[in-house]
């Protein structure tokens, strides 16, 4: 059976309602002539009569009836259909996901996404956090809507928006003899083993502060912030990351952190998009969520 025009059952319920197909023109501002002749088109798509025409009553027929059951069912789902779509169009309901590597994705988006979601209790929001690359790739593959990443994008189809600053700090054993110094220099860490991530952002970092100083460090390069943490609480070096990242192990003693005095180790957090990326209302929603929370 071909499928049938919505635009036909609704001129069908409004026949049924009014019993005349002259005031359901009237009230659909159409014609008499063209009331009946969708309802032919109906009556012929599905193979039955739906009319009595008996002088000037219409009666609907056996057929007619059961096709009103129905024809009130997807009437409804129309109107529940028309309003769930013109939720998602605003920032009451949808799905997004968000990305971030280590420091954002520990500090900066789990807030945002709860004083979001006490805002907007319908929507799901999802977290993934990884590595900076790892976080370029997805959103190079549109497996995440938007990035907050602590340095700077690679990708030239990538835009960024700086969002904040984040302090990087020498994060050591906490029996460490560095521990007890009022101040640290970089001096003082000049025969240490640095402890750095699979990820290259931070190497540049560190081999730009040292270099400038005119100190060298052995370097070594040990997985991810979870496994270099584990790692420095071990006593197999130190190294030197977000405070975000290393605060909430400071707290539990597995590490001590400590200032390194005469340099910027401050970096910035972007925004990061797809350039083509078009964002729903509830991602666009999101974005200005997190324009308003930088600090």
């Amino acid at each position: 059976m071909p499928f049938t025009n919505v635009h036909h059952l609704r001129i069908f319920l409004q026949v049924v309602k009014e019993s005349s197909f002259s005031r359901a023109a009237d009230i659909l501002q159409i014609s008499q002539p063209s009331v009946s002749i969708q309802i032919r088109r109906l009556e012929k798509t599905l193979g039955v009569r739906l009319f009595e025409r008996l002088g000037h009553s219409v009666r609907l027929t056996a057929e007619g009836r059961f096709v009103t059951e129905y024809a009130h069912r997807i009437s409804d789902l129309l109107v529940e259909l028309e309003s769930e779509v013109e939720k998602f169009k605003g920032a009451g309901k949808g799905r997004l996901v968000v990305g971030g590597n280590t420091a954002p994705g520990v500090k900066i988006l789990p807030f945002a996404i709860a004083k979001f979601k006490k805002l907007h209790p319908n929507v799901e929001i999802l977290l993934k956090v990884s590595g900076l690359e790892q976080v370029e790739r997805w959103l190079l593959d549109n497996d995440i809507d938007l990035g907050v990443i602590l340095g700077h994008p690679k990708a030239s189809q990538l835009r960024k928006e700086r969002l904040c600053d984040e302090q990087r700090v020498l994060v050591l054993p906490p029996k460490h003899p560095l521990v007890k110094k009022a101040r640290v220099t970089v001096n003082d860490i000049a025969d240490e083993r640095m402890l750095l991530p699979d990820s290259g952002g931070l190497k540049f970092i560190i081999d730009k502060i040292f270099s400038e100083k005119g100190v060298s460090v052995q370097q070594t390069t040990f997985g991810n912030h979870e496994a270099i943490i584990t790692a420095i609480s071990c006593g197999l070096g130190m190294s030197i990351l977000s405070h975000a990242t290393a605060e909430r192990h400071a707290k539990n003693k597995l590490v001590a952190i400590k200032v390194i005095e005469g340099i910027n180790l401050k970096s910035p957090v972007h925004i990061v998009l797809h350039k083509d990326k078009r964002l729903s209302k509830l991602g666009q929603a999101f974005l200005t969520h997190l324009r308003a929370l930088a600090y």
